[in-house]
């Protein structure tokens, strides 16, 4: 197997192709490409570890801005990018201040 010596080469035969599989899976590695999360996914994951929750913020903009309809997906999205930018800039802020 993969240019192992004859004792290694025992070693990992021994252990068994199911156990084999099994450790391959757990390891999280993959051939396949990974997806990619659109920004403001990342902005939700680093807001979230700085402490907030960021559908908390939706909600209070949707809660004091009133009626807005978005007319597609990308001003939907656009409009959410500025939330979580803005409120960033606050956390930073807030942070360097201390």
């Amino acid at each position: 197997m993969m240019g192992h010596t004859v004792d290694t080469y025992h070693d990992i035969q021994s252990i068994g192709i199911d156990r084999l599989r099994n450790v391959y899976a757990s390891s999280g590695l993959c051939i396949a490409k990974k997806t990619q999360t659109n920004k403001v996914e990342a902005l939700k994951e680093i807001i979230r570890t700085w402490g907030m929750n960021p559908e908390v913020l939706f909600t209070r903009d949707a809660l004091t801005q009133g009626e807005i309809t978005a007319k597609n997906g990308e001003e939907c999205e656009s409009h959410q990018l500025q939330i979580l930018n803005n409120e960033l800039k606050e956390l930073i802020k807030r942070e360097a201040k201390v």
